[in-house]
């Protein structure tokens, strides 16, 4: 493995590379100069392929979680027990209980 120093000098060949020697450090992940290189090299080609796959416009696109789960409307119904729950506490405001502060600022 290399020291830092090294991985800095790998990463910075080329001002347009991926600094997966900084990567590396903040994931705390110590890396040789091959795996830094090969890291790199996937990196790039993954923001290539996004790249160019960003320059096609909105018809015909849809989210993937549309396509397989599907979207449902948001509705807000009254549990049967929240009047039982409301009853227990002693401070309430606008239909929401209120609880002493936890945590002081």
């Amino acid at each position: 493995m290399t020291n830092i120093a090294n991985k800095k000098a790998v990463s910075n060949q080329s001002s347009n590379s991926i600094d997966a020697a900084h990567i590396a450090s903040l994931a705390r992940i110590d890396m040789g100069e091959e795996e830094l290189s090969s890291l790199t090299n996937e990196m790039e080609e993954l923001l290539q392929y996004f790249s160019a796959i960003s320059k096609y416009e909105g018809e015909g696109k849809t989210h993937i979680l549309n396509v397989l789960i599907g979207t449902r409307q948001d509705k807000s119904k009254e549990d049967k027990n929240a009047g039982a729950i409301r009853e227990q506490f002693s401070s309430q405001r606008s239909g929401f209980v209120k609880v002493p502060r936890g945590l002081k600022k």
